[in-house]
């Protein structure tokens, strides 16, 4: 992906890999080896602060 990004004109460079680890989950693991388990939010905040800015009447 970076050779492809680089041959656009585009400057990219790797800051860590993504893949499995174990039987379940999604780890993210940086350049140096430290695996991090990936847990996605519940709820997009986004949704939390657009609520509130229609109950307050702004558009």
């Amino acid at each position: 992906m970076i050779e492809r990004l680089g041959r656009k004109g585009l400057k990219s460079f790797e800051i860590g890999r993504v893949g499995e680890r174990g039987r379940s989950g999604l780890w993210f693991v940086s350049n140096e080896g430290r695996a991090k388990r990936f847990t996605p939010q519940r709820r997009d905040p986004y949704w939390d602060a657009y609520e509130k800015a229609i109950e307050r009447g702004l558009k």
